[in-house]
């Protein structure tokens, strides 16, 4: 029974992360874009493949207030990576002051096997999970 259980397991926990990771890189986008537009200038997300995370520059960490907002997507509990950044070749996408992007693109989690997508519209900035 439990060598069946173990693997169906282990896959769900990674289905989990990959969700929770993309609904967290999806959120801080909305921030970002949120951001943008309610203070009337750019905001930018930077993503760091190699090393597993994103920073949001000019905006305080509200846990660290002396430091700048940034998440590690390889620390609990997300435990995945970023397996693909793209925006039109470049591993950052900014929002104006309208909240509108820079360009469109993608930001792919990986947590084991499972993947989610985190897409960003290019001209309504609308950002979705798939």
């Amino acid at each position: 029974m439990f060598a069946i259980a173990a693997p169906l397991y282990g896959q769900a926990v990674d289905r989990y992360r990959a969700d929770i990771s993309a609904k967290r890189v999806a959120a801080d986008l909305i921030l970002a874009k949120t951001r943008a537009r309610t203070a009337s200038h750019s905001q930018s997300v930077t993503f760091d493949r190699s090393t597993g995370t994103y920073t949001l520059p000019g905006e305080v960490n509200p846990d660290h207030p002396n430091t700048t907002y940034s998440v590690n997507l390889t620390k609990a509990p997300y435990q995945a990576s970023l397996a693909a950044v793209s925006f039109s070749g470049t591993s950052a996408i900014t929002f104006n002051g309208y909240g509108v992007p820079d360009s469109a693109g993608s930001i792919t989690v990986q947590a084991g096997s499972s993947q989610r997508t985190v897409a960003v519209a290019a001209n309504s900035g609308e950002i979705t999970i798939q």
